[in-house]
């Protein structure tokens, strides 16, 4: 696993695809689909979203690719402004990554959050679409987070990530396990606000992405 540049991911995605199944794809989300984190020397700015796009498309030219992140989101607020349009898009390949904003809400409870996750990707897999979410990387893991913010958030994360992995779980859809990853005890991907991957980071983030969704193209056969 190597923290990737744009180059280096186009590279990665011509070794792992024979053929890239999929030709819409949707990205659904907050600040961490929208792109946000600090830029770093040697990488693009954008996010993970565009490095992903842009190295599918490179490989399928009718590939096409729409990202409606929006930072500050909570999962019901993803779910009520984005699925609609989403699945207007008509995709056959959708990525969700939410909750990180449920953390923050005073009265953050992991069965609300839920509540508006679960029902969010049912509606997209009911489409045919193929279905990827995340759990995040874990910052508590790397030292960069002062002890009294993983002592408010650490048991939080934990049963965040429990809720995006047993939904995941239940509806099969694809899973980028960004907290077990080894980068995230890695307090260089990180930005300053220490909420947010920096773009090394996302780079992380794109590759394993690219990883996991040649698997599933594997699988298809393709």
């Amino acid at each position: 696993m190597t923290t990737a540049t744009q180059v280096d991911l186009g590279e990665r995605a011509r070794e792992l695809f024979a053929e890239v199944p999929w030709s819409r794809w949707v990205a659904l989300g907050d600040s961490i689909t929208e792109g946000v984190g600090d830029s770093v020397d040697g990488y693009p700015d954008g996010g993970w979203v565009p490095m992903v796009g842009s190295v599918l498309s490179g490989l399928k030219p009718d590939f096409h690719f729409v990202n409606y992140g929006q930072r500050y989101l909570t999962t019901r607020e993803i779910r009520q402004r984005q699925l609609e349009k989403a699945l207007d898009y008509q995709p056959d390949l959708v990525t969700v990554v939410a909750g990180g904003n449920d953390l923050l809400l005073e009265g953050f409870d992991p069965r609300l959050t839920e509540a508006e996750f679960e029902p969010m990707v049912e509606a997209l897999t009911r489409t045919g679409a193929t279905v990827l979410t995340f759990t995040m990387f874990d910052i508590f893991s790397s030292g960069a987070m002062p002890p009294e913010l993983t002592e408010m958030l650490g048991d939080r994360f934990v049963a965040l990530n429990e809720v995006v992995r047993s939904v995941a779980e239940r509806h099969s859809l694809l899973i980028v396990d960004l907290t077990s990853h080894p980068a995230s005890q890695d307090p260089s991907i990180y930005s300053k606000d220490l909420q947010h991957a920096n773009m090394k980071g996302h780079a992380v983030a794109a590759e394993l992405v690219l990883d996991r969704l040649a698997d599933a193209a594997r699988a298809t056969g393709r």
